[in-house]
């Protein structure tokens, strides 16, 4: 049995490590980049606080994504649902007349006009054209309604002619068109899309 000194252990023994570090770095060079230094370390901080600036404008995103979700929802219920243009304009009209005859005027003709398609989304616009006369205060009344009205309704053209003489309860010869949105079903969808 060789009997080895104390002092030739810990020549051996170091020699061991450093041989066996030397190996890992000729065959592992990247070995000695266990730990980052402190400058990758700063760059990981930085992406990591930018990754973190990021989640929270994408958390931020999906919370508008879903308000504008609910309040198109909203909007949808105030369009017209109807299988045809021709049957939305019927319930515009009733909306229509009964908002004027609240309002004590009688609609002397009505047109429905042809749809028209919305450009790039998928709602038809559906215009009627009225013709009535009435006060100045009963045509005030009527637009406010009709604008403010629960299902969408929007005065697009208007046309007024006032007679010269009539002092405060003259009459004013009114031509209105009033468009309505209904939301098309597959088979009517301008655009091919349901």
């Amino acid at each position: 049995m060789v009997h080895i000194d104390q002092r030739k252990k810990y020549i051996l023994a170091i020699g061991a490590v450093l041989l066996i570090l030397a190996l890992l770095y000729r065959f592992f060079p990247n070995f000695g980049r266990i730990y980052p230094s402190e400058g990758e370390i700063a760059a990981l901080a930085d992406e990591l606080a930018g990754y973190r600036h990021q989640l929270k404008k994408l958390e931020s995103l999906k919370g508008r994504t879903r308000h504008l979700e609910e309040a198109l929802k909203k909007r949808h219920s105030n369009l017209f649902r109807a299988d045809t243009p021709s049957l939305a304009a019927v319930e515009m009209q009733k909306i229509i007349e009964a908002i004027v005859s609240q309002n004590d005027v009688e609609i002397s003709s009505t047109q429905v006009l042809n749809e028209q398609p919305v450009k790039d989304k998928p709602y038809i616009k559906v215009p009627i054209r009225l013709t009535f006369s009435a006060k100045i205060d009963q045509l005030k009344n009527i637009l406010y309604e009709i604008e403010s009205a629960p299902a969408y309704l929007k005065v697009v053209d208007a046309e007024f002619r006032s007679p010269r003489r009539g002092g405060a309860n003259r009459r004013i010869s009114v031509h209105l068109t009033v468009a309505g949105l209904l939301k098309p079903t597959a088979d009517q969808n301008p655009d091919g899309q349901g």
